[in-house]
């Protein structure tokens, strides 16, 4: 398996739909916010550049508030495309809550917050 193969996503599914449907369904932006994503969410397109190095992000809003963020471009990874997934609560998460969590230590918090409040 070549490098790029293991960077490949294939979808492969047969639809009993006119082939011009089936492609607006996939390039046309206020198409796929109808359908993208699990029944219950709603998805909002925010950018959608459907070419040759173009890139997309939509954001789906689950049916506990919390929202799903979803960016596919070249600009998020240097070594090629590359599609990334988010979860976010409705309530943003706290530096407290990080640091409880051992997602960061008080030390690299407190140097953060006095990066953001300098401008840093």
């Amino acid at each position: 398996m070549s490098n790029t193969d293991s960077r490949t996503l294939i979808i492969q599914r047969a639809f009993n739909a006119p082939i011009n449907l089936v492609w607006d369904a996939w390039t046309q932006a206020e198409q796929i916010a109808l359908w993208w994503g699990p029944k219950g969410m709603q998805t909002k397109v925010i950018q959608h550049d459907f070419k040759v190095g173009g890139s997309w992000k939509y954001v789906m809003t689950m049916p506990d508030g919390s929202r799903g963020n979803i960016i596919y471009s070249s600009a998020i990874s240097k070594k090629g495309p590359s599609m990334t997934i988010r979860r976010f609560n409705e309530t943003p998460i706290s530096i407290a809550q990080l640091i409880k969590w051992g997602t960061l230590s008080s030390g690299i918090a407190a140097y953060l917050w006095i990066c953001l409040q300098n401008g840093r």
